[in-house]
């Protein structure tokens, strides 16, 4: 979705709202749009979630009056402003009304701009101001549409309010559920109900979902019994990316984790809190087998698959899956370095 229309940015703008998924667009669309002006060393970000980097106003705003030698603009972004104190707000604000040319700055909030209830911000103009709400369904309708065209595919309105609705409107949600279509769908152009009712992988005991989840777990039993189950209901490609996907999820997870940075172990999993939590509890069965050796055992499985009929592409998976659970068992040990949950 593109929500600068005109290109022309503001000196800064205020994303509130839970819709995680807008903001982060949000801020990667100014990032595109200031691409040959900004770079890594002068982009910063002020979060005020985050316990072990305290900053106050007068950094913020040291760090925004002060041109940079590397490039043209600095782009500052403050995350969950609204925890600001009364004083730092009112400080900040008034600074916003005459922010250097050279600087742009994004704030950030996950209270709905109805329920900001500071009267600092009353006087700043609808313009600068975007709410990203779940409870939005026109906008995220509009997303999801946008979203497909840049696959070129479609999707039934009913089904679109029905992914919706069990997702409970969140747009995190809903992207990880259109994301799992889109590979199951391959090459066709359209979604329908039947491939919403294949993947609903939380709701029925045997779809590729929870032969992945059981990878995740280490549950072998369940693994073959699954796959045995569902394997001619998919394309063997299908259940081979599926399963690469969510144990390049568990990785990336635990690498995040493990450098202490929660925040993009959650972006990860689009912002789901409890998605994130079971991947975290499933890491423990990963930690101690680098992602290389599973990563061969996938692309040696993928060469074959490419050059077999269904029988032996199953054979082939099913032998991936037997190298890939030997390294679990193998490396099941000396976990007294696991993540805390």
């Amino acid at each position: 979705m593109k929500f600068i229309k005109d290109e022309k940015l503001n000196s800064y703008y205020f994303l509130f709202g839970d819709n995680e998924v807008f903001k982060t667009e949000f801020i990667d669309e100014i990032k595109d749009l200031l691409k040959d002006e900004i770079s890594d060393t002068t982009t910063f970000i002020f979060d005020l979630t985050d316990k072990d980097n305290s900053f106050t106003v007068n950094d913020i705003i040291e760090k925004t009056s002060t041109p940079s030698f590397f490039s043209k603009k600095n782009l500052i972004i403050i995350k969950e402003f609204h925890k600001l104190l009364k004083e730092e707000m009112e400080k900040l604000f008034y600074f916003l009304k005459d922010i250097p040319e050279f600087s742009n700055v994004i704030l950030t909030s996950s209270v709905d701009r109805n329920e900001f209830k500071k009267s600092a911000i009353d006087e700043i103009s609808d313009k600068y101001v975007f709410n990203f709400s779940n409870k939005n369904l026109y906008e995220t309708k509009i997303w999801v549409q946008e979203y497909l065209k840049k696959y070129k595919k479609s999707i039934d309105t009913d089904i679109l309010q029905y992914i919706i609705e069990e997702s409970n409107t969140d747009m995190s949600l809903i992207k990880n559920e259109i994301d799992k279509i889109l590979l199951w769908i391959g090459d066709r152009n359209e979604i329908n109900k039947e491939d919403f009712n294949m993947l609903r992988g939380g709701e029925k005991e045997y779809s590729i979902w929870a032969l992945t989840d059981a990878i995740g777990f280490k549950d072998e039993n369940k693994t073959f019994a699954i796959l045995e189950k569902i394997f001619d209901d998919f394309e063997p490609e299908v259940i081979l990316g599926s399963i690469f996907q969510t144990i390049k999820k568990i990785y990336m997870v635990r690498y995040y984790v493990s450098k202490n940075n929660p925040k993009k172990a959650l972006e990860v999993m689009y912002y789901n809190s409890k998605a994130l939590e079971i991947v975290k509890k499933q890491v423990v069965n990963f930690i101690n087998i680098p992602f290389v050796e599973i990563l061969n055992i996938i692309m040696e499985a993928d060469r074959k698959v490419k050059k077999s009929g269904p029988f032996n592409a199953k054979i082939a998976i099913y032998v991936m899956l037997e190298r890939i659970f030997l390294k679990l068992n193998e490396k099941d040990k000396d976990k007294s370095k696991l993540i805390k949950k």
